[in-house]
């Protein structure tokens, strides 16, 4: 028997979901349950709830995605989320943002980088042979063209139903008041400063929740009840965050910044967070080197030295910055581009506890300034170490360097 096709649809708020209902259902009578299997998850993801493991099987196990975007759920970070975990093992050509009343110019973020496609009959046709591509007995274009001219009055009455609905329902809103909780916590804030405020203050108090036992993340807290504007999600578990983690890095476009304080090394590149880390400053045959690589290491273990090693062997003349420091801390920082901030925070065992992402660009420049200060030799002795400008020639003279200050940290 031919194995099945995976095919996830995400979606985020009531709307979205509603068509999700339909779209799974007719896609069904397009091909056949012996030959798709659609994971459609009928719960929304509410304010702070944690990554779900079942759903990162479902993703792992997925060979197309389909992404509903409607107006009101363009920011989703959830969204943005499952997309770049599914872009990790699938090609990105099946990786779909489909948009209802919005245009693709809306996309915003990391989703930006996928193909998106507007809701009409052309662009359902491409859609279909997406995931007729990925069957072990495909059909013919001819045979799409007929099943989708048969039933697309049909799916596209019911679409139009909802969105009608909805814009009948946005039209008769009363403003709100701008303490009201946010309808769909991963939906950007982009007009009051004031629900900033409150928004920002949600954040601070989940933040106290999680960790309220480490002193060094107060200053994390007050940069969060700076920002402006952001979305923010809780993951659960060292594996679902680095998970996240590894998906933020390899669609990063420009810059990362990322710290070890833990002390425990990663192993070189032998396991993928530091395949991904070579991936970004190397490059490979399928993704561009980043233009900038910054990694702060606390100086804590000698063990952390097979770390530095690998990028002495392999990154001399790269764009890559590494500061190591005699400081640590209880959490880590991710930063991706100016926009996707991940900070862990350790349990027991030095293992992940729990991951904070917040994304928004104005939360990350606080959140940049706090980095800065991380490798900044006014507020901690620091060694820096610039493989750009390294020639393979120096690469003995650097390690002694790197060596003295572990001995004397």
């Amino acid at each position: 028997m031919d194995k099945k096709v995976g095919l996830f649809i995400s979606w985020s708020g009531e709307v979205s979901k509603r068509i999700a209902g339909i779209l799974k259902d007719w896609l069904y009578n397009v091909f056949t349950e012996a030959e798709l299997d659609i994971f459609f998850s009928s719960d929304d993801i509410d304010a702070g709830k944690r990554w779900s493991s079942d759903l990162a099987e479902r993703l792992q196990e997925s060979d197309v995605g389909i992404f509903l975007y409607t107006q009101k759920n363009l920011d989703s970070l959830w969204m943005a989320f499952e997309a770049g975990a599914l872009s990790k093992h699938i090609d990105t050509g099946r990786v779909i943002p489909l948009l209802f009343g919005a245009r693709v110019t809306d996309l915003k973020g990391p989703v930006s980088q996928f193909q998106g496609r507007r809701f009409t009959k052309d662009e359902m046709l491409k859609t279909l042979a997406a995931i007729n591509s990925c069957l072990s007995n495909q059909k013919t274009e001819k045979d799409l063209e007929r099943n989708l001219g048969f039933s697309w009055n049909y799916l596209n009455e019911k679409i139009q139903l909802i969105l009608e609905e909805e814009q009948r329902q946005v039209e008769g809103e009363e403003t709100r008041d701008v303490g009201e909780v946010l309808d769909n916590m991963y939906s950007l804030i982009r007009t009051s400063p004031l629900y900033s405020t409150s928004f920002a203050k949600e954040i601070s108090e989940l933040l106290q929740e999680v960790k309220s036992s480490h002193e060094d993340v107060s200053d994390l807290i007050e940069q969060v009840k700076k920002t402006l504007r952001g979305s923010y999600l809780f993951i659960d578990g060292e594996k679902q965050a680095f998970a996240a983690l590894i998906a933020a890095t390899m669609r990063a476009r420009r810059e990362i910044r990322s710290t070890r304080f833990s002390p425990m090394a990663i192993s070189g590149n032998k396991n993928e967070y530091g395949q991904a880390i070579r991936a970004r400053v190397i490059g490979t045959s399928e993704i561009k080197p980043v233009q900038r690589y910054i990694r702060i290491i606390a100086a804590n273990i000698p063990e952390k030295m097979r770390d530095i090693e690998t990028y002495l062997e392999e990154f001399p003349g790269k764009n890559f910055e590494l500061y190591l420091t005699r400081n640590s801390h209880s959490f880590e920082m991710v930063i991706i581009d100016e926009e996707e901030v991940f900070i862990h925070f350790y349990g027991e065992g030095q293992v992940i506890d729990s991951t904070l992402n917040i994304v928004g660009p104005e939360v990350t420049k606080n959140f940049i300034n706090v980095y800065n200060q991380l490798h900044d030799p006014n507020y901690s002795d620091v060694l820096k170490l610039e493989f750009k400008y390294m020639k393979r020639n120096e690469v003995d003279k650097f390690r002694h360097e790197i060596k003295d200050f572990f001995e004397m940290s």
